[in-house]
């Protein structure tokens, strides 16, 4: 995609999580005799937990969603169909989430201490030993020093996937992206895995974030809200705007629009806002917004990570925001509601 700005550290933010329901015979059929082809499974248990839910989402359009997992007796197990290798981030109830390469036809394995969930092991595959290796790497280390490890795990494995979620994590999806070495290190994985599509959407997504970065205008679009009305960038042409990109999968994830709603009313400040649901139905996405008496157009596709519009304004993770002036300027990006009105020169 996810989001303390540490834990957005990975797909996408925190980000996020879709619904989507798999067929019960082949999940009977699965937890019996392994994965099974066609299909990826994903099994973990957890010391000093009990009971509880985490979601598991991907931004490929073969997982179409996020799922709520339930956890009992510190176990939990989710089976998908699937025929390409994909990139599954699990999201724990701390926010704290955990990116794993998950392969038809095998069972990936997550252990971990509920304690300590910084130090989760993944196992099933040479892919996720290798991430496992890198986090055990990373520990306590400086985020200087975690970048240098970052660099060297992807240049000594460019075609491995496990390299794509180190990429994603600590050279895309971050506040302050290095250009240079980002493009660097894509290069290198482009040049050993030339055919990987998941490749292609990574340069998509580092290119749309560059694009739409602090001192940038704001690109042409158009888009439909819940109500059916269209809207374009020149619908908000002369005022000030905030994008909001957010979901209902957790009270966190949309928390951030939530304040800042409460704000612009109660200091009756002239604030246009335009907010991208990226839940999987509109159902739920209507529940917030009337729940939260939400203000401001809200653009609901139902496609996730996946979203046309999404992709065109480059987003690193969830919830998240871009903040543009009344010329159209962009003027911060991922910014707390008390950090978006100092921008916009409005008195707290």
């Amino acid at each position: 995609m996810h989001l303390t700005k540490s834990s957005r550290l990975s797909v996408i933010g925190r980000r996020g999580l879709f619904t989507l329901l798999s067929c019960f015979v082949l999940t009977l059929i699965l937890a019996s005799c392994g994965a099974g082809k066609g299909h990826i499974r994903i099994k973990g248990h957890f010391k000093h937990l009990g009971e509880g839910e985490l979601y598991a989402y991907s931004p490929s359009s073969q997982w179409d969603g996020f799922d709520t997992i339930q956890v009992k007796d510190g176990s939990f197990s989710i089976s998908r169909p699937a025929t390409d290798t994909l990139l599954v981030t699990l999201q724990y109830p701390n926010f704290m989430q955990t990116t794993l390469v998950a392969i038809p036809g095998k069972t990936i394995k997550v252990e971990g201490d509920a304690s300590n969930m910084l130090r989760i092991k993944v196992s099933g595959s040479p892919e996720n030993k290798l991430l496992t290796q890198y986090r055990e790497l990373i520990f306590h280390k400086s985020d200087a020093e975690r970048r240098k490890i970052a660099a060297r795990m992807i240049e000594q494995h460019p075609a491995s996937f496990a390299s794509l979620a180190i990429f994603s994590e600590v050279f895309l999806n971050v506040d302050q992206i290095d250009c240079v070495e980002a493009s660097r290190l894509l290069k290198l994985m482009q040049h050993a895995a030339p055919n990987r599509p998941q490749l292609k959407l990574l340069s998509n997504q580092l290119t749309s974030v560059l694009t739409n970065r602090e001192g940038s205008r704001l690109p042409s679009f158009t888009a439909k809200t819940l109500s059916g009305q269209t809207v374009n960038d020149r619908t908000f042409s002369g005022q000030p705007l905030v994008i909001s990109f957010w979901a209902s999968w957790s009270t966190d994830f949309s928390s951030p629009l939530r304040q800042l709603s409460s704000m612009v009313r109660s200091r009756s400040v002239k604030l246009n806002m335009l907010n991208i649901c990226l839940d999987a139905d509109t159902i739920q996405c209507n529940n917030v917004i009337r729940r939260d008496t939400l203000r401001g157009y809200t653009v609901c596709d139902r496609r996730h990570f996946m979203s046309p519009l999404v992709r065109k304004l480059g987003l690193r993770y969830v919830p998240g925001n871009i903040v543009v002036n009344s010329q159209g300027v962009i003027i911060g990006r991922d910014l707390t509601p008390d950090q978006i009105f100092t921008k916009l020169g409005y008195s707290k």
